[in-house]
């Protein structure tokens, strides 16, 4: 019996991956050509601001994102022949990837190309290009080196998104597949086999991206700029206990900095004084190159930083007499003096970009933990700001909703947001976060690129914090 299945396999491996070779790769190639092209033009017309293109292509996005994408290509192959638009399965195939590819993609490069410096069109026009000239010669060459990345996970992602493919007859890997289990009754023998195949594709087309991604490093880099925000020294004590025994740190333009440490370590407290809600007893910070002495910092210099960033609090702190929508624009409204309208639109704007679009007229005490705190992520983020502090921002929620904020500061960090997190979800800050600091006593302790501090810590305190928190997060999921 087993030298019949394994004969089986042998004989099943080239008749699955002939589909692969001939439908799958151009299948996958195909739309993410198509989807690519399409957007490069969304997303340019997302930063040319012009208004009704602009709310269409975000309409596109809005539908494309919301709806699962089998049940799109079902509306194609099924649905347009009751209108009388016949299309066969590797076009229709096509189509409905293209534009979903298309639609996530754009929001990458939308953000890739906002990276880029305004500089880089300011030169462009002092040398006599146009527009067009500098998009296409400058711009966007800078904007997909940024992207490459995320493009090529998104590549990935398609070659088994095609599988869906199967449901509108395409013959591609795994309609073989089925045809080969209803003639042969092997079906976990088979799928694990079509599975290897899918994942050797897989596993080509990532060491292609390594090889991209290496040959596009050695061009075109920046000059590394100077930190956006700096603090030196920072102290703070209460009733006579040194709470921070002065602490220096360098934030860089897209920076996610995860602070780690024990309880009572200073972690909150350093935020608290970074953005004022604490005044810390001595210190020095330069933003965006200005100097400030902590230690004898003005009102008016304290609301002048707080202009250029947002804080998101580990309870919440919304406005219970507000709506969310409200507790978003009321800022905006009150304290910077924007225009009603235009409140009302950003503070829309950034409800929907942590999905809530539903949840404009509802209270605090209507809206679940998860959905509160991303009413306060909407909060920050409807003030443009250059940093984000968030402190502990799911420590309040129960478990099963701590995911839903993550996946927004996820979006946020793919998006060059710089945030300073205080956190305990370590899977967040080894896979997020760029650098990663540990609090201990009022010190940094130590401090280094993300992933070489999980993967290397040097201080025994951190070897033995990592070590109890990963504990603990098995117990608790045994439990």
């Amino acid at each position: 019996m087993r030298e019949g299945l394994l004969q089986l396999l042998a004989d099943s491996f080239w008749k699955i991956l002939l589909p692969g070779l001939t439908m799958t790769i151009p299948l996958t190639i195909l739309s993410f050509a198509i989807g690519m092209v399409i957007a490069i033009v969304v997303a340019m017309i997302q930063v040319a601001n012009i208004r009704v293109l602009k709310q269409l292509s975000r309409f596109y996005i809005w539908i494309i994102r919301g709806t699962p994408l089998l049940v799109q290509l079902y509306v194609v192959f099924y649905g347009l022949p009751n209108l009388g638009i016949l299309i066969n399965p590797f076009p229709a195939a096509v189509l409905v990837f293209s534009i979903s590819i298309g639609a996530y993609d754009a929001e990458t490069m939308r953000a890739a190309i906002e990276s880029v410096s305004s500089g880089q069109m300011e030169a462009g026009y002092c040398v006599g290009m146009s527009y067009w000239q500098i998009m296409r010669r400058i711009i966007l060459p800078q904007a997909f080196r940024t992207a490459f990345p995320s493009l090529s996970n998104s590549l990935i992602g398609l070659v088994k998104d095609t599988s869906l493919a199967s449901n509108i007859t395409v013959l591609e890997m795994l309609m073989a597949t089925q045809r080969i289990i209803a003639r042969t009754y092997e079906p976990l023998a088979l799928y694990l086999e079509v599975g290897v195949i899918y994942l050797i594709f897989s596993t080509i087309l990532t060491g292609l991206q390594a090889v991209g991604e290496k040959r596009l490093s050695k061009y075109g880099k920046r000059e590394k700029e100077k930190a956006m925000l700096s603090i030196r020294n920072i102290k703070k004590s209460f009733g006579g206990v040194d709470v921070l025994k002065g602490i220096d740190l360098d934030v860089e333009k897209g920076d996610v900095i995860a602070i780690l440490g024990a309880s009572g370590s200073g972690k909150t407290t350093l935020l608290r004084c970074m953005n004022f809600l604490e005044k810390a007893d001595s210190g020095e910070m330069v933003f965006d190159g200005e100097h400030f002495d902590l230690g004898k910092i003005t009102k008016k210099e304290v609301a002048a930083i707080r202009r250029k960033t947002a804080f998101v609090f580990q309870n919440y702190n919304l406005f219970l007499n507000k709506t969310a929508l409200e507790n978003v624009t009321e800022g905006l409204i009150i304290a910077r003096k924007v225009p009603k309208a235009e409140a009302i639109e950003k503070g829309k704007k950034a409800l929907d970009k942590v999905g809530l679009s539903e949840r404009y007229d509802y209270y605090p005490n209507q809206l679940s933990g998860g959905q509160q705190q991303r009413v306060g992520i909407a909060r920050a983020l409807a003030t443009d700001p250059e940093i984000i502090y968030f402190d502990e921002p799911t420590s309040a929620l129960d478990p099963e909703l701590v995911g839903e904020v993550l996946t927004v500061m996820r979006r946020l960090a793919d998006e060059g947001m710089t945030m300073l997190v205080v956190t305990h979800e370590m899977n967040f800050a080894r896979t997020v976060s760029s650098k990663t600091i540990f609090l201990d006593q009022g010190k940094i302790l130590e401090q280094g690129p993300s992933r070489t501090f999980f993967e290397n810590p040097k201080e025994e305190r951190v070897k033995a914090f990592l070590r109890t928190i990963s504990h603990a997060h098995l117990d608790g999921h045994e439990s």
